[in-house]
């Protein structure tokens, strides 16, 4: 009965890994401030430029929002979308679920049946006995 349950939590686990898998590097690529190579954090949410390369006057090129990165000529991600793939494939499983619950209860499903399947039998219980007809 144990391994007919693991398939199924197998096959769903696979599915989620890949679903966390493609919204990471979607986060990772997007076209924001926090995602361009030039971004230098100034604050929390405040990003300055290294490049200057997007505004009319030094002050508006020195400083980077989200908006300005979706149409900045100097836009360039750090890490190419294959390099975010091997990262995250490289995440044990414990951090994958700490970022993905979902994952994370799929992975303690896995563990319980698995542990169930390599458990040593126990001792069956003696079969009763029926008192001897007088």
């Amino acid at each position: 009965m144990l391994p007919l349950i693991l398939a199924p939590v197998e096959d769903r686990l696979q599915a989620r890994i890949e679903q966390a898998e493609d919204a990471h590097v979607t986060e990772y690529t997007a076209r924001c401030s926090k995602n361009c190579r030039h971004a230098l954090r100034l604050s929390t949410g405040t990003f300055g430029c290294d490049a200057r390369r997007w505004g009319a006057t030094e002050q508006d090129a020195t400083t980077c929002s989200d908006a300005k990165a979706q149409s900045c000529p100097g836009f360039s991600p750090p890490h190419t979308e294959d390099e975010i793939r091997e990262k995250f494939r490289a995440m044990p499983e414990t951090e994958l679920g700490l970022r993905w619950p979902s994952i994370n209860e799929l992975l303690w499903i896995k563990r319980q049946v698995l542990a169930h399947l390599t458990a040593p039998p126990s001792d069956p219980a003696p079969a009763p006995t029926l008192p001897a007809a007088s």
